[in-house]
């Protein structure tokens, strides 16, 4: 990757920036290489606010190791290809995240704030929903601590415990109503959305939506 006067190998497991404003070269030579590219467009002028030495990470390799980097990675896709959320949120999330991650590769604090680590951590927990680890875990990942993690939760009227079970049902739904997956059990994709038991999840589900799943596979 060659921009702005840097140039940089961008090995696997990393990222980088470019100003799509200027010219850039990327060399991707040799039989059988191949990347994975994922274009984030934001405003220059918003992110140059938030990170004013954005201009000098040009073609710079950012890791996307750990929680927050990959999770980060993960939000952004998901935002590109949601359509529930304005164009002017997307943006402010987007170069949060951005800003944040920026600041990690520098080997600083990533600055964000409980509002803005509550779309990670949803992000996270959707990513990891069969297997969630305990919250002073989590919290230890994110670089917050547990009570900090609560807090999160809690500007939100709500309870970690909550979330992940909105979360976990909520992806129970959209599995069932898949016709791809009508041929798989379901006490098979209860436990793929982390629920202990194909009972608690039936129990959950009727709570949440007046039906049990197996009723809202057939429609009934």
């Amino acid at each position: 990757m060659v921009q702005a006067g840097n140039e940089s190998t961008i090995e696997r497991g990393y990222g980088v920036l470019y100003d799509a404003r200027r010219p850039f070269v990327d060399r991707l030579d040799g039989p059988g290489r191949r990347s994975q590219v994922l274009i984030a467009t934001v405003p220059a002028a918003s992110l140059l606010r938030a990170l004013p030495q954005a201009e000098r990470l040009c073609a710079r390799p950012v890791p996307l190791s750990g929680a927050i980097a990959r999770t980060i990675a993960a939000y952004i896709r998901a935002t590109i290809d949601r359509s529930d959320a304005g164009p002017g949120r997307r943006e402010a999330d987007v170069i949060a995240y951005l800003t944040a991650l920026f600041r990690l590769a520098a080997g600083d604090d990533h600055g964000l704030g409980r509002a803005e680590l509550f779309g990670l951590v949803e992000t996270y927990l959707q990513a990891n929903i069969a297997a969630i680890r305990p919250p002073a875990s989590i919290a230890a990942e994110f670089g917050v601590s547990e009570r900090t993690f609560h807090r999160i939760f809690a500007d939100r009227e709500t309870t970690f415990e909550r979330s992940l079970l909105r979360l976990r049902v909520e992806l129970f739904r959209n599995l069932l109503r898949q016709p791809s997956l009508s041929n798989i059990s379901i006490a098979a994709l209860a436990m793929q959305c982390g629920f202990a038991d194909a009972a608690h999840a039936t129990r959950t589900f009727r709570n949440s939506f007046g039906v049990t799943p197996r009723d809202f596979r057939l429609g009934l």
